[in-house]
């Protein structure tokens, strides 16, 4: 029995010697998923050339560059759950779109307003660059959600409207402008 106690003594002794020392501090990071990481896991499905792997690497290394040089200008997690809460709070206040952008816009400073906005261009250009590469076929084999993202977008894009008279054809022309023909 004694040999028992002696034995759970030292497990005790050495279990909270290891927890006084100083662990290392933690290297802050972000903890978003990192969009890199997505894509080139749903590309590993599609058979790509030596010419698009390098093209997809040197993308991606480009984009881990510039969001490197973002959180070291001060994008933290801190300033991502932020956002994150004013986005909830506008969401909450039934604002959509512009408005809500503005809400957003409106709780963090132009500084930090900046820093996400080049975040998110860094990550547009990610993604019409491997787009780019990408032939249809292989765009056509991939998941339906990582197709949407490679989609190139263009802002503000309105369908080419033609006029009634313009679309019907000859076979749809009403009797007056048949009678006029």
């Amino acid at each position: 029995m004694k040999k028992l106690f002696a034995l759970a003594f030292a497990a005790l002794m050495t279990v909270s010697a290891t927890a006084g020392e100083d662990a290392k501090p933690k290297k802050e990071r972000m903890r978003g998923s990192d969009p890199t990481r997505r894509i080139t896991k749903a590309l590993q499905a599609v058979e790509l050339t030596s010419d698009q792997n390098k093209a997809v690497q040197a993308a991606t290394a480009q984009f881990q560059a510039t969001m490197t040089s973002l959180r070291e200008a001060g994008l933290n997690q801190e300033l991502m759950k932020k956002r994150a809460q004013a986005m909830k709070e506008a969401r909450a206040a039934g604002l959509k779109g512009k408005e809500m952008r503005a809400k957003v816009m409106e709780s963090v400073s132009a500084e930090e307003a900046d820093l996400f906005a080049q975040a998110m261009k860094a990550s547009r250009t990610l993604r019409q660059s491997i787009a780019k590469v990408l032939t249809d076929e292989q765009r056509a084999t991939l998941p339906e959600n990582v197709r949407r993202q490679l989609t190139v977008r263009q802002a503000n894009a309105k369908p080419d409207k033609q006029p009634k008279r313009a679309r019907k054809s000859k076979k749809e022309k009403s009797p007056s402008e048949q009678a006029s023909d």
